[in-house]
């Protein structure tokens, strides 16, 4: 093990609070997985610009977007719908791609053909089939389940802040109530993330100043969804 992390071990092992710079350095050491929802469709050549200039290996999980709500129109059986929204996320996928991003359809993170990879994830599911099908389920939990895949933190970006309650922002959740619900993320995500102990964090991507202070280590605004303790 070289210096470098055998300090920053023994930084996270103590009571000390890491510097910004520390932050980075540990974060760097692991695979990243962004969910970009479908709502920033107009906003992903910036996101990804962002995304592009991290040291980070980041891996993305699109969301379904404008092509995932034609399911809901059509409203098929839940079988059906589940595959059919799985395959909008690939539509919403490929189009990133467009932007010079990488595509993958495996979680093999010595397949990744750079820092910056999209998933396309029809094929994984597909052999796995290990989520509900149901619009409990939606690409935030498919996120969630390919980050606990991968033992990795998540990022979720979205239009919103972050998590609500009553109108009021949740900067961190450690626990939820039986009855706990909202409306910015699908109802099996976050008993998913405490139950996997999934280290997340929520953010309003419409506001890229955010975004940057994420990946820079800085305080930034929106949820954090503890994951370890």
């Amino acid at each position: 093990m070289n210096e470098n992390k055998k300090k920053r071990l023994k930084k996270i092992n103590s009571s000390e609070k890491e510097t910004s710079e520390e932050k980075l350095l540990r974060l760097n050491d692991k695979i990243l997985v962004v969910k970009i929802g479908g709502s920033l469709l107009d906003e992903i050549e910036g996101i990804l610009n962002i995304l592009k200039k991290t040291r980070r290996k980041i891996l993305i999980v699109p969301g379904g977007g404008i092509f995932a709500d034609s399911v809901r129109e059509i409203d098929p059986d839940p079988d059906a719908a589940h595959w059919m929204a799985i395959l909008a996320m690939e539509q919403f996928g490929y189009y990133i791609s467009s932007f010079g991003v990488f595509t993958t359809d495996n979680l093999r993170a010595y397949d990744f053909n750079a820092d910056l990879n999209v998933l396309l994830p029809y094929k994984i599911l597909k052999e796995t089939d290990s989520l509900p099908h149901s619009w409990d389920v939606t690409s935030d939990s498919i996120a969630a389940w390919v980050a606990d895949r991968l033992s990795s933190d998540l990022l979720i970006l979205k239009s919103v802040d972050g998590i609500t309650n009553n109108s009021k922002l949740l900067e961190e959740i450690t626990d939820i109530c039986a009855d706990f619900s909202c409306e910015e993320v699908d109802s099996f995500l976050i008993k998913f993330l405490l139950e996997k102990r999934i280290n997340t964090w929520i953010l309003n991507a419409r506001k890229p100043e955010i975004l940057v202070d994420f990946l820079s280590g800085k305080n930034f605004s929106g949820t954090h969804i503890h994951g370890s303790f």
